[in-house]
């Protein structure tokens, strides 16, 4: 089932720890450090200031997604142990119908990512370096 948020510290927490597992499984091109780095940042700034989904199986959090300003992708994650199950997909498709076009930005190096997002319906923009991490990074639109 897909559901709003509840900012509770369980779920606060559930979700963090997904963000933090599944980014350094997929972004292992990028030191671990730059994301324990980046967790206070996104636990305290980023996540108060999106409209986030969870998807949630039998009161256990699988997945979320992540609206920033209303039209941005700024996560989607599904937990490690419960990827290639169509939680993604059903994530994506939801804040598709919800929040109309969306872009979001995928990493060069991130293959497996860029391929899930391409397969549902995503087109691939423009190829920019991350500023950050200095990687290269697209931009994808969702219509």
């Amino acid at each position: 089932m897909i559901r709003g948020m509840r900012n509770t510290e369980e779920e606060v927490r559930a979700i963090m720890s997904i963000w933090e597992e599944a980014n350094m499984k997929a972004h292992s091109f990028i030191p671990k450090v730059y994301w324990k780095r980046n967790y206070s940042l996104v636990k305290e700034t980023y996540l108060p200031l999106a409209v986030t989904y969870v998807y949630e199986e039998e009161g256990k959090i699988k997945g979320f997604v992540s609206i920033l300003a209303k039209k941005y992708i700024g996560a989607l994650f599904v937990a490690n142990e419960c990827q290639n199950q169509g939680i993604g997909k059903k994530l994506l498709n939801y804040v598709a119908k919800e929040h109309g076009p969306l872009t979001l930005s995928v990493f060069k190096k991130n293959e497996r990512a860029l391929k899930f997002y391409l397969n549902n319906g995503c087109q691939l923009g423009e190829l920019d370096i991350n500023e950050d991490t200095l990687e290269e990074e697209y931009t994808l639109y969702l219509s």
